[in-house]
């Protein structure tokens, strides 16, 4: 990000317009590591980081993915040949044409993978052998609501073990003037919240009405998981 911003571009998170961005920066380089490289683009490019890593076979870190919006073959070869033993965290909801096509193939160390993805699963090559040739038994880490997954290299690699989880969000605060209300998107978690950062924290289970300004802190919490809690001010009218 800083070819394209200079300095300051971490807090950058939107790519230019431009296709295949990045396509193939690194491919074939001798790179080891690539912990502390920040790609902070949270809505992607078509092919921005296809092949970015495609035949690095000295890798054994990958970078952090925090983009939650894919676009088509986003991440398409990223890490082909590489020996990362563990992939990134996919946390997009929602697969798009050829986003993680290949995406792993031929990592023949890599043992564990978390996806998060619970819908797109029809869209064209999204997992066209993302896990062909990768390690024989591992750990896939999806959601719990996501019931598309197949097995084998287009999909949950034969012979793991399948860890159902869930992508915890914090909640979302809606105040009309007098009255807040608090939802979550994961769903049967629970909403705890707390007015004018006093006090315990109770559950929420209808409206919030008030009489003055007003804080609202507020987190959600499902199966032992809590999310980041989230503050606002609420000016009464």
């Amino acid at each position: 990000m800083s070819l394209l911003y200079g300095d300051g571009f971490a807090s950058n998170t939107a790519l230019t317009n431009s296709t295949y961005i990045f396509c193939s920066l690194f491919k074939k380089s001798p790179v080891v590591s690539a912990k502390n490289l920040i790609l902070p683009a949270t809505t992607l490019k078509n092919y921005c980081y296809r092949a970015l890593f495609s035949w690095c076979t000295t890798l054994v870190a990958a970078p952090d993915l925090p983009a939650t919006t894919l676009a088509t073959g986003c991440y398409w070869y990223m890490f082909e040949q590489c020996a990362i033993m563990k992939a990134p965290v996919l946390d997009a909801a929602t697969l798009v044409n050829e986003c993680y096509g290949h995406m792993f193939e031929g990592c023949a160390l890599l043992n564990t993978i978390e996806c998060y993805a619970t819908g797109g699963f029809s869209s064209s090559k999204c997992l066209e052998d993302w896990t062909k040739t990768v390690a024989a038994t591992g750990m896939f880490v999806k959601s719990g609501s996501a019931s598309s997954w197949n097995t084998g290299t287009s999909g949950i690699p034969t012979g793991w073990t399948v860890v159902n989880d869930v992508l915890l969000y914090a909640p979302e605060i809606t105040f009309n003037g007098e009255t807040i209300e608090l939802e979550c998107a994961t769903q049967d978690a629970q909403i705890y919240y707390r007015l004018d950062q006093t006090g315990t924290f109770q559950l929420y289970d209808m409206p919030i009405s008030i009489l003055e300004d007003t804080v609202v802190e507020t987190y959600s919490s499902y199966q032992g998981h809590v999310s980041t809690t989230v503050m606002q001010s609420c000016v009464y009218v």
